[in-house]
């Protein structure tokens, strides 16, 4: 690894810490206060935020599954040692390095689905405002494309929405999920990378 490549490494690490730590932090307060239960206790994260979202789960057994919304598993050790618990991956493209070590060592239930023609903030609220905010006309027809891809706002969070619905009522309620078992009509845009059961 080159000088910039560590330097790169080193500050996702203190940004990864920095983030679990807060999580760790929500979960204490939680918890002693009981307003959780501390064995239904998920995380999600975007990008950044997903990464810390597997490095929690690999940390503090509290997290009983964890939800990465689309991004690299950058500062964390979690790509070369996977997770003993549930963990989601939605994802805008087909692959990356740290995904394709963490599906090499996932040792519990897990899953990669890839949303079609979408974009690396198509898992957020900025498509929603991505077009009164005139971003098409301000960017690049490529840029554009890589942030928010081509499916509708409404579409993109509905899509979100029910497959994170779907693995958190199945691994924090004890619900059947077949959304989580096979590709679905109702949301042709979602394909299955990988699965581990």
């Amino acid at each position: 690894m080159d000088e910039d490549a560590q330097a790169s490494f080193a500050v996702g690490c203190r940004r990864t810490r920095a983030r679990v730590a807060d999580l760790r932090f929500v979960a204490d307060e939680l918890t002693s206060r009981r307003r959780a239960d501390p064995d239904r206790i998920g995380v999600l994260g975007h990008s950044m935020g997903g990464a810390a979202a597997a490095e929690a789960v690999r940390q503090d057994e509290r997290f009983a599954a964890g939800l990465h919304l689309d991004g690299g598993l950058f500062g964390s050790p979690v790509p070369e040692v996977g997770l003993d618990r549930p963990f989601l991956m939605l994802t805008s493209f087909a692959d990356h390095e740290t995904w394709q070590h963490w599906r090499e060592h996932q040792h519990g239930w897990g899953r990669q689905l890839r949303q079609l023609d979408s974009g690396h903030l198509s898992f957020t609220d900025w498509p929603h405002v991505a077009g009164p905010g005139h971003f098409a006309q301000n960017t690049s027809t490529e840029l554009y494309q890589q942030l928010f891809g081509g499916i509708a706002a409404e579409r993109t969070t509905g899509i979100s929405r029910a497959y994170v619905r779907a693995f958190f009522d199945h691994f924090l309620g004890d619900r059947p999920a077949p959304l989580l078992d096979a590709a679905s009509a109702r949301f042709p845009e979602v394909t299955f990378v990988w699965s581990r059961d």
